[in-house]
């Protein structure tokens, strides 16, 4: 029984990069070497997530403005058009965490999701239950998740689809 586990465990982790595929403009998988990629089709969890690119790799947004009611990095997803859809939106903390790989660093995989380890802190949509001025967000150089105050600035890679 844990010679059949462990040989499940290294196939999942040789296999990993068969998780993601990146995906063109018009949704179209491309290959490995492409150097610009639009979206990433996570087929572990049937997401689709945001690629970053230089335009908006160094990006950050607060949560939620201190002194008015606007939502800057929900809204920026909400508002984001990306490769025909507009149902974009911030992930949840548990949907970040499905994207961590503890074999590579950082854990995000960046032959994939490009990280500017400049900003390794990303927002996600999940409020911390009792303290509702803070929110989730994940350090993705080493997949913890931790909680801060909602006017705090981090990276923002939207989602759609969901679980």
């Amino acid at each position: 029984m844990k010679i059949v586990l462990i040989f499940l465990l290294i196939i999942s982790f040789v296999n990993a990069n068969e998780w993601f595929s990146k995906l063109d403009n018009k949704n179209n998988a491309v290959a490995d070497g492409t150097p610009v990629w639009n979206a990433i089709d996570d087929k572990k969890s049937n997401l689709m997530w945001e690629a970053k690119t230089s335009k908006n790799i160094n990006d950050v947004y607060s949560w939620k403005e201190d002194s008015n009611s606007t939502y800057p990095a929900i809204e920026y997803c909400e508002s984001l058009v990306l490769n025909g859809f507009e149902d974009w939106r911030l992930p949840n903390v548990n949907e970040l965490k499905s994207l961590i790989d503890y074999t590579s660093f950082p854990v995000l995989n960046n032959d994939y999701f490009k990280v500017d380890l400049k900003h390794v802190f990303y927002w996600s949509s999940s409020t911390v239950h009792l303290l509702q001025d803070d929110a989730w967000y994940m350090n993705v150089e080493n997949g913890l998740t931790f909680y801060n105050g909602k006017n705090f600035e981090y990276a923002v890679r939207c989602v759609r689809g969901g679980f």
